[in-house]
Protein backbone atom coordinates (compact mmCIF):
# COMPACT_ATOMS: atom_id res chain seq x y z
CA UNK A 1 0.00 0.00 0.00
CA UNK A 2 1.44 3.56 -0.58
CA UNK A 3 1.79 6.04 2.29
CA UNK A 4 -0.90 7.93 2.65
CA UNK A 5 0.17 9.82 6.08
CA UNK A 6 2.62 11.38 3.70
CA UNK A 7 0.15 13.70 2.45
CA UNK A 8 -1.22 16.83 4.08
CA UNK A 9 -5.43 17.12 3.68
CA UNK A 10 -5.09 19.12 0.87
CA UNK A 11 -2.78 16.65 -1.46
CA UNK A 12 -4.85 13.93 -0.32
CA UNK A 13 -7.84 16.45 -1.87
CA UNK A 14 -5.84 16.73 -5.02
CA UNK A 15 -5.21 13.11 -5.39
CA UNK A 16 -9.09 12.12 -4.85
CA UNK A 17 -10.25 14.86 -7.43
CA UNK A 18 -7.35 13.01 -9.92
CA UNK A 19 -9.12 9.54 -9.33
CA UNK A 20 -12.39 10.91 -9.28
CA UNK A 21 -11.63 12.36 -12.47
CA UNK A 22 -10.43 9.59 -14.05
CA UNK A 23 -13.51 7.69 -12.60
CA UNK A 24 -16.32 9.44 -13.85
CA UNK A 25 -14.62 10.98 -17.37
CA UNK A 26 -14.93 14.71 -16.42
CA UNK A 27 -13.11 17.78 -15.28
CA UNK A 28 -13.65 18.33 -11.61
CA UNK A 29 -12.80 21.11 -9.30
CA UNK A 30 -11.83 21.72 -5.91
CA UNK A 31 -13.44 24.02 -3.67
CA UNK A 32 -11.15 26.93 -1.77
CA UNK A 33 -10.28 26.22 1.93
CA UNK A 34 -12.83 27.51 4.26
CA UNK A 35 -16.73 26.93 4.93
CA UNK A 36 -17.37 24.33 2.21
CA UNK A 37 -20.82 24.05 3.01
CA UNK A 38 -20.37 20.28 2.29
CA UNK A 39 -18.50 20.38 -0.50
CA UNK A 40 -14.81 19.76 -1.09
CA UNK A 41 -15.00 18.59 -5.03
CA UNK A 42 -17.46 20.10 -8.02
CA UNK A 43 -18.38 19.39 -11.42
CA UNK A 44 -19.54 23.11 -11.27
CA UNK A 45 -19.43 25.08 -9.26
CA UNK A 46 -22.53 27.00 -9.68
CA UNK A 47 -25.36 23.80 -10.78
CA UNK A 48 -23.03 21.38 -8.55
CA UNK A 49 -24.59 18.00 -9.99
CA UNK A 50 -21.05 16.45 -8.63
CA UNK A 51 -20.46 16.43 -4.65
CA UNK A 52 -17.56 15.10 -4.14
CA UNK A 53 -16.85 15.20 0.11
CA UNK A 54 -13.10 14.23 0.94
CA UNK A 55 -12.24 13.02 4.96
CA UNK A 56 -8.42 12.25 5.33
CA UNK A 57 -9.02 10.91 9.11
CA UNK A 58 -5.72 9.02 8.25
CA UNK A 59 -4.82 6.51 11.11
CA UNK A 60 -8.18 7.63 12.75
CA UNK A 61 -10.86 5.36 14.47
CA UNK A 62 -14.31 5.02 11.81
CA UNK A 63 -16.07 6.17 14.52
CA UNK A 64 -14.41 9.24 14.25
CA UNK A 65 -14.92 9.41 10.58
CA UNK A 66 -18.74 8.70 10.86
CA UNK A 67 -19.33 11.84 13.90
CA UNK A 68 -17.74 14.00 10.95
CA UNK A 69 -20.16 12.59 7.75
CA UNK A 70 -23.04 12.78 10.03
CA UNK A 71 -22.36 16.89 9.94
CA UNK A 72 -22.35 16.84 6.24
CA UNK A 73 -26.35 15.33 6.06
CA UNK A 74 -27.89 18.67 6.50
CA UNK A 75 -25.88 19.92 3.85
CA UNK A 76 -26.14 17.21 1.31
CA UNK A 77 -29.62 17.40 1.50
CA UNK A 78 -29.74 21.15 0.83
CA UNK A 79 -27.44 20.90 -1.67
CA UNK A 80 -29.76 17.92 -3.45
CA UNK A 81 -27.04 16.82 -6.09
CA UNK A 82 -27.49 14.20 -8.53
CA UNK A 83 -24.33 12.17 -7.44
CA UNK A 84 -22.68 12.06 -4.00
CA UNK A 85 -19.43 10.56 -3.32
CA UNK A 86 -17.01 10.15 -0.05
CA UNK A 87 -13.83 9.92 0.14
CA UNK A 88 -11.67 9.03 2.28
CA UNK A 89 -8.06 7.72 3.90
CA UNK A 90 -9.81 5.07 6.27
CA UNK A 91 -9.77 1.09 6.12
CA UNK A 92 -13.61 0.53 5.72
CA UNK A 93 -15.45 -2.91 6.12
CA UNK A 94 -18.58 -3.60 3.98
CA UNK A 95 -20.61 -2.87 7.04
CA UNK A 96 -19.36 0.23 7.50
CA UNK A 97 -19.88 1.69 3.67
CA UNK A 98 -23.60 0.11 4.32
CA UNK A 99 -23.96 2.45 7.50
CA UNK A 100 -22.63 5.52 5.61
CA UNK A 101 -24.48 4.93 2.51
CA UNK A 102 -27.69 4.73 4.40
CA UNK A 103 -26.87 8.41 5.61
CA UNK A 104 -26.67 9.25 1.95
CA UNK A 105 -28.65 6.73 0.37
CA UNK A 106 -30.75 9.32 -1.77
CA UNK A 107 -28.29 10.81 -3.12
CA UNK A 108 -25.82 8.01 -4.05
CA UNK A 109 -26.29 5.06 -6.62
CA UNK A 110 -24.63 2.12 -3.72
CA UNK A 111 -22.34 1.80 -1.37
CA UNK A 112 -19.82 1.95 -4.72
CA UNK A 113 -19.81 5.76 -4.12
CA UNK A 114 -17.94 5.41 -0.86
CA UNK A 115 -14.77 5.26 -1.58
CA UNK A 116 -12.35 3.69 1.74
CA UNK A 117 -8.55 3.75 1.64
CA UNK A 118 -8.56 0.13 0.44
CA UNK A 119 -11.14 1.33 -2.70
CA UNK A 120 -8.04 4.28 -3.34
CA UNK A 121 -5.10 1.94 -2.89
CA UNK A 122 -6.23 -0.69 -5.45
CA UNK A 123 -7.14 1.88 -8.06
CA UNK A 124 -4.05 3.49 -8.34
CA UNK A 125 -2.52 0.08 -8.50
CA UNK A 126 -3.78 -0.20 -11.95
CA UNK A 127 -0.97 0.07 -14.75
CA UNK A 128 -3.38 2.80 -16.47
CA UNK A 129 -3.34 4.90 -13.10
CA UNK A 130 0.22 5.61 -13.14
CA UNK A 131 -0.36 8.79 -14.18
CA UNK A 132 -2.03 9.97 -11.23
CA UNK A 133 0.41 7.78 -9.08
CA UNK A 134 3.69 9.39 -10.40
CA UNK A 135 2.02 13.16 -9.97
CA UNK A 136 1.69 12.37 -6.04
CA UNK A 137 5.11 11.36 -5.45
CA UNK A 138 4.91 11.41 -1.73
CA UNK A 139 2.75 8.29 -1.90
CA UNK A 140 6.41 6.52 -3.02
CA UNK A 141 9.20 8.30 -2.69
CA UNK A 142 10.52 6.36 0.19
CA UNK A 143 9.22 2.92 -0.93
CA UNK A 144 11.62 3.48 -4.24
CA UNK A 145 14.32 3.72 -1.40
CA UNK A 146 15.93 6.96 -2.85
CA UNK A 147 15.81 8.79 0.09
CA UNK A 148 18.17 5.71 1.90
CA UNK A 149 20.28 6.12 -0.77
CA UNK A 150 20.96 9.80 -1.82
CA UNK A 151 24.53 9.47 -1.25
CA UNK A 152 24.99 6.79 -3.54
CA UNK A 153 26.95 8.55 -6.37
CA UNK A 154 25.72 6.65 -9.07
CA UNK A 155 22.34 8.46 -8.95
CA UNK A 156 23.76 11.52 -7.18
CA UNK A 157 26.62 13.00 -8.33
CA UNK A 158 28.30 16.16 -7.18
CA UNK A 159 25.15 16.60 -4.81
CA UNK A 160 26.33 16.93 -1.01
CA UNK A 161 25.33 20.28 -0.64
CA UNK A 162 22.20 19.77 -2.53
CA UNK A 163 21.02 17.00 -0.19
CA UNK A 164 21.83 18.61 2.77
CA UNK A 165 18.83 17.58 5.16
CA UNK A 166 16.87 16.82 2.25
CA UNK A 167 14.87 14.09 4.20
CA UNK A 168 13.28 16.52 6.64
CA UNK A 169 12.67 18.74 3.81
CA UNK A 170 10.66 16.33 1.83
CA UNK A 171 8.47 15.44 4.68
CA UNK A 172 7.95 19.52 5.30
CA UNK A 173 7.27 20.44 1.72
CA UNK A 174 4.36 21.60 0.32
CA UNK A 175 3.37 20.85 -3.28
CA UNK A 176 2.21 24.58 -4.44
CA UNK A 177 0.86 24.83 -7.97
CA UNK A 178 4.51 26.26 -9.17
CA UNK A 179 5.97 22.66 -8.15
CA UNK A 180 3.30 21.40 -10.52
CA UNK A 181 3.71 23.62 -13.10
CA UNK A 182 7.25 23.18 -13.12
CA UNK A 183 6.98 19.07 -13.89
CA UNK A 184 4.88 20.03 -16.37
CA UNK A 185 7.46 22.34 -18.47
CA UNK A 186 9.98 19.54 -17.85
CA UNK A 187 7.86 16.64 -18.87
CA UNK A 188 6.73 18.78 -22.06
CA UNK A 189 9.82 21.07 -22.86
CA UNK A 190 12.75 19.80 -20.71
CA UNK A 191 14.29 22.70 -20.19
CA UNK A 192 13.19 25.28 -16.98
CA UNK A 193 14.39 28.10 -15.21
CA UNK A 194 13.19 28.93 -12.27
CA UNK A 195 13.12 32.94 -11.12
CA UNK A 196 12.82 34.10 -7.90
CA UNK A 197 13.47 36.69 -4.79
CA UNK A 198 15.94 35.58 -2.20
CA UNK A 199 13.88 33.12 -0.21
CA UNK A 200 11.24 32.26 -2.28
CA UNK A 201 11.81 28.60 -2.53
CA UNK A 202 14.01 28.24 -5.42
CA UNK A 203 16.04 25.77 -4.06
CA UNK A 204 14.06 23.53 -2.34
CA UNK A 205 11.88 23.33 -4.82
CA UNK A 206 14.78 22.31 -7.17
CA UNK A 207 15.88 19.44 -4.67
CA UNK A 208 12.16 18.42 -4.55
CA UNK A 209 12.30 18.06 -8.46
CA UNK A 210 15.65 16.20 -7.93
CA UNK A 211 13.99 14.13 -5.45
CA UNK A 212 11.20 13.46 -7.81
CA UNK A 213 12.64 12.29 -11.02
CA UNK A 214 15.32 10.35 -8.89
CA UNK A 215 12.71 8.20 -7.41
CA UNK A 216 11.74 8.33 -11.81
CA UNK A 217 14.98 6.29 -13.05
CA UNK A 218 16.53 9.07 -13.36
CA UNK A 219 20.74 10.01 -12.52
CA UNK A 220 21.00 13.34 -10.83
CA UNK A 221 24.44 15.57 -11.95
CA UNK A 222 23.95 18.99 -10.10
CA UNK A 223 26.71 21.78 -9.35
CA UNK A 224 27.17 25.09 -7.66
CA UNK A 225 30.10 26.21 -8.99
CA UNK A 226 30.06 27.04 -12.22
CA UNK A 227 32.12 24.36 -13.49
CA UNK A 228 30.00 23.89 -16.79
CA UNK A 229 33.03 21.11 -17.73
CA UNK A 230 32.71 19.07 -14.93
CA UNK A 231 29.06 18.85 -15.68
CA UNK A 232 29.15 17.25 -19.17
CA UNK A 233 31.96 15.11 -18.03
CA UNK A 234 29.77 13.50 -15.43
CA UNK A 235 27.10 13.13 -17.95
CA UNK A 236 26.78 9.14 -18.84
CA UNK A 237 28.30 8.40 -22.54
CA UNK A 238 24.91 6.72 -22.89
CA UNK A 239 22.93 9.01 -25.12
CA UNK A 240 19.59 7.20 -23.57
CA UNK A 241 20.23 7.32 -20.29
CA UNK A 242 18.05 9.33 -18.06
CA UNK A 243 19.29 11.96 -16.40
CA UNK A 244 18.67 15.35 -15.04
CA UNK A 245 21.27 18.09 -14.52
CA UNK A 246 20.73 21.23 -11.80
CA UNK A 247 22.50 24.56 -11.93
CA UNK A 248 21.86 25.90 -8.77
CA UNK A 249 22.12 29.87 -8.50
CA UNK A 250 23.16 29.22 -12.39
CA UNK A 251 23.60 33.23 -12.96
CA UNK A 252 24.76 34.21 -9.73
CA UNK A 253 27.88 35.83 -8.43
CA UNK A 254 30.10 32.25 -9.94
CA UNK A 255 29.01 32.81 -13.23
CA UNK A 256 29.67 36.47 -12.91
CA UNK A 257 33.18 36.02 -12.89
CA UNK A 258 33.49 33.32 -15.77
CA UNK A 259 36.00 33.07 -18.42
CA UNK A 260 34.99 34.10 -21.81
CA UNK A 261 34.35 30.54 -22.50
CA UNK A 262 31.86 29.61 -20.13
CA UNK A 263 29.14 31.51 -21.93
CA UNK A 264 29.21 28.96 -24.55
CA UNK A 265 29.19 26.47 -22.52
CA UNK A 266 26.13 26.89 -20.84
CA UNK A 267 24.19 27.49 -23.80
CA UNK A 268 26.41 24.62 -25.48
CA UNK A 269 24.74 22.51 -22.38
CA UNK A 270 21.15 23.69 -22.80
CA UNK A 271 21.45 22.76 -26.55
CA UNK A 272 22.93 19.16 -25.96
CA UNK A 273 19.67 18.78 -23.47
CA UNK A 274 17.62 19.95 -26.78
CA UNK A 275 18.65 17.11 -28.69
CA UNK A 276 18.68 14.36 -26.37
CA UNK A 277 15.15 13.26 -25.12
CA UNK A 278 16.30 11.80 -22.15
CA UNK A 279 18.16 14.39 -20.85
CA UNK A 280 16.33 17.41 -18.83
CA UNK A 281 17.91 20.54 -17.61
CA UNK A 282 16.95 22.63 -13.96
CA UNK A 283 18.66 26.18 -13.47
CA UNK A 284 17.82 28.42 -10.94
CA UNK A 285 18.97 32.71 -10.60
CA UNK A 286 17.60 35.37 -8.54
CA UNK A 287 15.45 37.79 -10.59
CA UNK A 288 17.56 40.75 -10.66
CA UNK A 289 20.48 38.34 -11.46
CA UNK A 290 19.08 36.80 -14.55
CA UNK A 291 17.69 40.47 -15.86
CA UNK A 292 21.85 41.48 -15.33
CA UNK A 293 22.27 38.34 -17.25
CA UNK A 294 20.00 38.80 -20.32
CA UNK A 295 22.07 42.12 -20.97
CA UNK A 296 25.50 40.84 -20.46
CA UNK A 297 25.03 37.66 -22.62
CA UNK A 298 23.86 38.24 -26.05
CA UNK A 299 23.74 34.33 -26.62
CA UNK A 300 21.55 33.96 -23.36
CA UNK A 301 19.08 36.41 -24.55
CA UNK A 302 18.33 35.79 -27.58
CA UNK A 303 17.73 32.01 -26.87
CA UNK A 304 15.50 33.26 -24.27
CA UNK A 305 13.47 35.60 -26.18
CA UNK A 306 12.99 32.40 -28.73
CA UNK A 307 11.12 30.54 -26.07
CA UNK A 308 13.38 27.42 -26.11
CA UNK A 309 13.88 28.23 -22.46
CA UNK A 310 10.29 27.68 -21.01
CA UNK A 311 10.72 29.67 -18.00
CA UNK A 312 8.75 29.19 -14.50
CA UNK A 313 8.70 31.85 -11.87
CA UNK A 314 8.76 31.44 -8.51
CA UNK A 315 7.39 34.77 -6.70
CA UNK A 316 5.47 34.43 -3.28
CA UNK A 317 3.80 37.86 -4.29
CA UNK A 318 1.53 35.77 -6.65
CA UNK A 319 1.40 32.38 -4.83
CA UNK A 320 -2.34 31.65 -3.98
CA UNK A 321 -3.46 32.09 -0.42
CA UNK A 322 -4.06 28.62 0.03
CA UNK A 323 -0.35 27.59 -0.92
CA UNK A 324 0.62 30.09 1.59
CA UNK A 325 -1.53 28.94 4.05
CA UNK A 326 -0.15 25.87 3.97
CA UNK A 327 3.36 26.30 3.67
CA UNK A 328 2.50 28.37 6.70
CA UNK A 329 0.71 25.47 8.27
CA UNK A 330 3.61 23.24 7.92
CA UNK A 331 6.41 25.37 9.13
CA UNK A 332 3.87 25.73 12.40
CA UNK A 333 4.01 21.88 12.33
CA UNK A 334 7.42 21.03 11.84
CA UNK A 335 8.21 23.90 14.22
CA UNK A 336 6.46 22.07 17.11
CA UNK A 337 7.48 18.64 16.21
CA UNK A 338 11.07 20.31 16.77
CA UNK A 339 10.44 21.46 20.07
CA UNK A 340 8.46 18.40 21.04
CA UNK A 341 12.09 16.34 20.52
CA UNK A 342 14.26 18.70 21.72
CA UNK A 343 12.17 18.71 25.40
CA UNK A 344 12.27 15.11 24.91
Amino acid sequence: MYNYSNLCDYEFEILCKDIMQKKLGKPLQIFARGRDGGIDITDDTVKKNVVIQVKHYIKSKYADLLSSLKKEVAKVVELAPDEYYVCCAVELTAANKTEIYEMFSEYMEDSGNILSLNDIDEFLQYPENEDIVRKHYKLWLESTGVLGEIYNRDIFIDCETLLYDIENEQKEFVETTAYRQCIDILEQDRLLMILGMPGTGKTLTTKMLALYYAASGYRIVYTTNGDLQSIKKALSTDKDSKEIILLDDCLGQYYFRMKDTQENELMSLVKYILMHKNKKLIMNSRVTIFQQAKETYIDLHSFIKSEKIKLQFIDMSVMTVEDKGRIFKNHCISEISHRTIMRR
